[in-house]
């Protein structure tokens, strides 16, 4: 069936070597960092980052933040997740400024100039430094500093109905207090000081709580009535006469609230992705996941093969452009990469796919794209098994060669699917829901067979009004079979209850190979259902069934995708492609004999395929028939000189016929592609040996043993090299005499 998920992760491993920058990650390192205290961790830091962390976002970070940055281990992963920290902090994406990011460093400069002269703390330290990051300035302040009646007292006054959307009050008190006349400014307490404390010289005068504090209130309410019902409470809504007979908690519940405002709606699950990360991501897109949906089916296909579809969507608010004002466009790149392993076995990678695309919308096609989803799909076979498929998108948008001027982000869609045998077996492919398209010409394309497929909605949910479209391949199906669908309800008080049934001959239409199901979603209302389908035998009995979950909801406005994109390794239609593509997948997993006939196959469907000769010779080759890899390699050759795998494998064939100026030339231009093993070294000194180029024989034969020195059978043959020479120079020597 087509799977519809949101973006899930699982245990890191490296999903692309060649994509990660060496050494950048630090994983031992993280291990021995977990150990430590969290003071030992902040003491290990560079000074610049506990600054950053100890005194500039102290009341901003999330402890969940605080847990990771503190186990990050190098500059590129505090960069990373500083960047992260603030973007998501943005209240305004759309602005090339991060407005939120300016307005705390303006906050936090005010304070340390400010707060801090009257005491040997920063500003930031002090309470009004704490409130003043968190609220900003107030509407109005009042200072009572030189007063016989009450100690040295500031009263802040909060007017702002933007702080609603952070859960505040748009009118509150902050009323701050030398304790005893001395120290700095602190924040007074309604509950614990109380209205007693405030006054200089009081003396109780009645032993009932209450009463005192009535008292204190009306001495207060004399001097300012303002100071009287802050010191009451913060919250204005409280100042009514029962403040006498019960603790009033509002001020403690605001002051709650208040702490929470930087954490209000913030989303900070972006920082646990880091130990995914850290072997699956680039350095550079550290902390920079954006949610995504996706949905993946496979599918019979050319060449008798299975072949994985994958569509990926993300939301429009998470796909950055640079406006190109030169062009008049609107310009990005997406960067797809689809991994499959084996499910088992999740450090076995049996393939890896990557590609680029670049997209520029004239101000024409953005007015139509830029606020709907992105869509990007692909295709690409897979032999049978259990498989783990992770499929990364990655978005980057760059308003010039600086990569600090760079936008970048990415989704990962991650899901198990098995990929049955190809055996005759009678069976359902899965289940493709959408909605149909007619396109031409006839080719093979993601949800695409022939000439109609289906378009995926990947969070599989459609509105009433669609025109909604089942589809799958019926496989071996024998005669009189038919595909039964079914719409089953699964809401609460329906559950089980089938809402429409259809039988279908399991013939496939000629032009798609598909079995569809038509129906018009107007026909079942708004709610969550199943589709059921079943392949039945001529007596009605099952041979094998397929379920997808889909929604239909009452909305008549959900976007669809604006943009449908696709990257394909190679196209399906291409004779020979394929059976080249899944004989890959089988040396990968070292099946050798399985891959063999698969590649002769590709061989012979395609003469003039490089790659897949150049396969075939690897097992030739291993298998000690250097004359058949000479005939497959040497047409390649003379269309293709400067592809490794080709001058490596033709070169050792022609030194295992004794053609050591050929191999000797194909070999040593071969290690100046690629930096070579120590085997390719050693042919090539062998090489240079046989036509008496000892220089150079000892040239390579010393460059092996520097890659591995445990190899006496090239310390045995330098010491022949060095014989080979001197016999040589007593042979001129002789001549000359």
């Amino acid at each position: 069936m087509i799977r519809a998920m949101k973006s899930r992760f699982r245990g890191a491993r490296l999903l692309c070597a060649a994509l990660l920058v060496s050494g950048v990650f630090g994983v031992g390192l993280a291990g021995a960092q977990e150990e430590l205290s969290e003071k030992e961790k902040i003491a290990a830091l560079p000074e610049h980052w506990r600054v950053w962390f100890e005194e500039e976002v102290p009341y901003l970070i999330t402890d969940r933040e605080k847990r990771v940055f503190l186990n990050l281990t190098s500059e590129t992963q505090r960069t990373a997740f500083a960047d992260a920290f603030w973007r998501k902090r943005d209240h305004n994406p759309s602005t090339p400024e991060n407005e939120f990011k300016i307005e705390h460093y303006e906050r936090l400069d005010y304070v340390n100039n400010w707060f801090g002269r009257s005491t040997f703390r920063e500003g930031w330290q002090t309470d009004r430094g704490r409130y003043y990051i968190l609220l900003g300035a107030p509407r109005s302040i009042q200072n009572y500093e030189a007063r016989d009646e009450i100690y040295p007292t500031e009263l802040w006054f909060y007017n702002n109905s933007e702080l609603k959307r952070f859960g505040l009050p748009a009118f509150f008190y902050l009323l701050f207090w030398r304790r005893h006349g001395v120290g700095e400014l602190q924040l007074y307490d309604p509950i614990s000081d109380g209205p007693t404390a405030l006054l200089t010289g009081y003396q109780p005068e009645r032993r009932d709580f209450r009463d005192e504090v009535e008292r204190a209130y009306e001495i207060l309410y004399e001097f300012d009535p303002e100071i009287a019902n802050a010191a009451m409470s913060f919250r204005t809504d409280e100042q009514d006469i029962t403040r006498f007979q019960a603790v009033p908690f509002g001020s403690l519940s605001l002051l709650g609230d208040i702490h929470e405002v930087p954490f209000r709606g913030l989303d900070d699950s972006y920082a646990d992705r880091l130990d995914f990360e850290r072997g699956a991501i680039e350095a550079d897109y550290l902390f920079t996941y954006v949610p995504g949906y996706g949905a993946v089916a496979v599918l019979p296909g050319p060449e008798n093969a299975s072949f994985l579809h994958w569509v990926v969507q993300v939301d429009a608010q998470h796909t950055a452009f640079i406006r190109n004002e030169d062009r008049a466009t609107y310009d990005t790149s997406f960067i797809g990469t689809v991994e499959a392993v084996l499910r088992d076995d999740p450090e076995q990678v049996v393939t890896e796919f990557r590609k680029e695309s670049f997209v520029s919308l004239t101000d024409e096609q953005a007015r139509g794209t830029l606020q709907r989803p992105f869509s990007w799909s692909g295709v690409l076979p897979l032999i049978p098994g259990d498989h783990t498929i992770r499929i990364v998108l990655r978005n980057r948008a760059c308003g010039s060669r600086d990569e600090e001027d760079c936008a970048k982000s990415y989704t990962l869609i991650e899901t198990d699917v098995s990929v049955p045998p190809r055996d005759g077996a009678p069976r359902l492919s899965d289940l493709v829901l959408g909605r149909r398209i007619e396109a031409g010409p006839a080719q093979y394309r993601p949800f695409r067979i022939g000439f109609s497929g289906v378009v995926p909605n990947p969070q599989a949910v459609y509105t009433i009004g669609d025109n909604f479209v089942a589809a799958l391949a019926p496989e071996s199906a024998p005669d009189g079979a038919s595909v039964r669908f079914r719409i089953v309800s699964r809401e609460p008080l329906t559950d089980g209850d089938v809402i429409y049934t259809s039988d279908q001959p399991a013939e496939p239409d000629a032009a798609t190979g598909l079995v569809a199901l038509d129906f018009s979603l107007l026909d079942i209302g708004a709610g969550r259902y199943e589709l059921q389908a079943e392949l039945l035998d001529r007596a009605g009995g099952t041979l094998s069934s397929r379920r997808a979950e889909f929604s239909v909801s009452p909305r008549g406005d959900l976007l669809e995708a604006g943009f449908h994109g696709t990257m394909l390794p190679f196209g399906p239609e291409n004779p020979g492609f394929t059976s080249l593509a899944l004989a890959e997948q089988l040396m990968a997993l070292e099946r050798t004999e399985e891959a063999r006939p698969v590649i002769e196959r590709a061989v012979q469907m395609a003469p003039r395929l490089g790659r897949a000769r150049e396969l075939l010779a690897r097992l030739e080759i291993a298998e000690g028939n250097p004359a058949r890899v000479v005939e497959l390699l040497e047409p390649v050759y003379r269309e293709v000189q400067d592809r490794y795998d080709l001058l490596r494998v033709l070169g050792e064939a022609y030194f295992h016929l004794a053609r050591y100026e050929e191999a000797e030339e194909l070999l040593a231009r071969a290690i100046l592609l690629e930096n070579p093993d120590t085997q390719s070294l050693n042919l090539l000194g062998l090489a240079r040996f046989q036509v008496s180029d000892f220089e150079g024989a000892r040239e390579v034969f010393q460059r092996s043993l520097a890659l591995d020195a445990e190899q006496p059978q090239v310390e045995e043959a330098l010491t022949r090299v060095t014989e080979a020479e001197r016999g040589a120079q007593s042979r001129e020597e002789r001549r000359n005499r």
